[in-house]
Parts: structure tokens; sequence; C-alpha cells
């Protein structure tokens, strides 16, 4: 028996007509939804008991910070980290392959029309305790991601020692990037540190990965003169494409872990090594004195 449902009038916005598909047998559905209500209800605290009687370990933090994702990443073995930048690519190439636009038939006056929308949020699950499964994140994550799902969540058992294992991590890190509400918080202030020390007058902050928008925010002043604030929808305009664009590739190579950004400019172009830093600058005619650099100049100095 087929359910008729009548979406006429629905709009956009389907999801809310459109019931769940019916699970196939009972299962446990009675144990997990006990579960997942007392989650709900206790939040972390259930999390951390769960977490220690089905995987035997405790754990401090439930969320897995930035720092973290990134060494896993810097410390993978280069093959594994070729292997997985392959894959990344590869599975993220396919599944672009797979978007297609609405499409519409009409026929003796009956319309059918295909719509695909992305889900509001996917809550991705990784097997992990005593195995590693770094190609489940890239399977799960990629194709949300390519998809314009724009929050995902991604689940991972702890080894014996409470913790991910690393290869695991790396692969979150480059097919599911997030920016945590506590990390959004973090560069909030860190961004309106700069403000109030005068750094500069305003800035805008953009970090998106591809498809989606991970963090935005205006902080400061678009114009001194009358005070007016800065908004996430300023136009700036730039003299010079040259920084921008080299911070981009730089970073990116950052992200790859073929460089860091605290590394002497020297290890990459030897004849920077000998540089010196301006020591006195004369508004009257333009002359100035340099001297040597106190310390080597890195990456990060650029």
């Amino acid at each position: 028996m087929l359910n008729r449902l009548d979406l006429r009038g629905a709009g956009g916005d389907l999801a809310a007509r459109l019931p769940r598909p019916p699970a196939a047998g009972d299962g446990p559905r009675a144990a997990v939804q006990a579960i997942i209500a007392d989650v709900r209800a206790r939040g972390d605290a259930a999390v951390r008991e769960y977490t220690a009687r089905f995987d035997g370990v405790e754990v401090d933090s439930l969320v897995v910070g930035a720092a973290e994702l990134d060494a896993a990443w810097r410390g993978l073995d280069p093959v594994l980290r070729e292997g997985l930048e392959v894959a990344i690519e590869s599975i993220t190439g396919y599944h672009r392959e797979q978007r297609r636009v609405d499409s519409r038939h009409a026929h003796d006056g009956i319309v059918v029309t295909e719509i695909a929308r992305p889900v509001a949020r996917a809550g991705l699950y990784v097997p992990g305790g005593r195995a590693q499964y770094p190609s489940t994140v890239l399977m799960t994550a990629l194709p949300a991601r390519v998809a314009g799902v724009p929050e995902l969540a991604l689940c991972v058992p702890p080894g014996p020692d409470g913790r991910v294992a690393a290869p695991v991590l790396a692969a979150q890190l480059h097919s599911a990037p997030s920016i945590s509400p506590s990390g959004a918080a973090e560069l909030s202030r860190f961004l309106q540190a700069a403000v109030n020390r005068g750094d500069i007058p305003g800035i805008v902050a953009l970090v998106t990965d591809p498809g989606r928008e991970l963090y935005l925010e205006a902080s400061g002043l678009a114009r001194e003169a009358d005070k007016r604030a800065m908004t996430p929808d300023a136009i700036f305009r730039i003299a010079s494409m040259t920084k921008p664009v080299t911070t981009v590739a730089v970073m990116m190579l950052v992200e790859q872990g073929r460089l860091g950004l605290d590394d002497p400019v020297s290890t990459y172009l030897p004849e920077i090594g000998s540089r010196e830093v301006l020591a006195r600058f004369d508004a009257a005619d333009a002359t100035y004195t340099t001297r040597p650099a106190a310390r080597p100049i890195s990456i990060r100095h650029l």
C-alpha cells in the first residue's frame, strides 16, 4: 500500500513533509532509543559513561582539537599521506559527477519533478577501537561535502589508549573540515584583539571549504572617519594580488604538511638567508638604513 502525500504549496521546504523510511525489523531499537534518550537528557556525561562501558576507556574531551588533527596529518608517513591525497581527489571527483540539476517531465497533464537537496545535517560513523578505517572517513564525508551538507558530525570510537588513530584523524582533517563553536569563538577573539590593539582598523574573516562556508565574521570599522562598522559584505580594494595569492598557496602547502609556518625561509630560498631588515626610514627624502635581522626570517614573517 503506497502512502499518498500532497506536497502542493510546500515550496522548497520538503523535509518536514516527508516521513522517515521504516526500519527493517525491530532489532536493538529499544536499547538504542534508551541510549539516545539518556544522551539527550544528560549530554556529555552520558556519552562518557557509555564510552567507558562499551569501549573500556575513559576520555576527558569528546572533541578532537584542530591542533591534534594537524599534528596527525603532519606526522603521517609520506607514502600514506600521498595515498590519502590521491583518494580524496578521486572520490571527490567521482561524486561531483553524480550531481545533477532538477529535472521536470510533463505528459498528458501530469508533471513529474525530480529534486535533489542536501540534508541539513549528517552524522557519520567510522568504526574504531582496535582497527583503523580512514577510508570510511573519506567514503562518508566526501560525498556529503560534495552534496553540500552544511553540517557534518563524525564519530569514532576511541582505541585502547583513549585516542583516535592518527590516519583516521588525518583523513577527517582533509575530508570533513569544520570549525567548532569554541574554535569560532577563539578566532573571533583573536580578530577583535587585533582591532583593539590598533593593528588594523577593521577586518572580515571568511573560512570555507569547497562548497560551504565554515566561518564569516566582521570586526572593527570599515571607515574610521565616520566610525562606520565593518560588515561581512564589505567590499575591499586590493592594490596588489601577490600577497593574497601567495598566502593561499603557502597555507595549502602547510595543510599538506610540506612546510611549516615557522620554517626559515632560507630552507627553501637560500638567497634570502642573508637579507637585512629596515632599521630607519626618513619620510622627508625617502632614505633608509638597514641592519641584519635579529633572527632568521620565517614563512610566518612573510
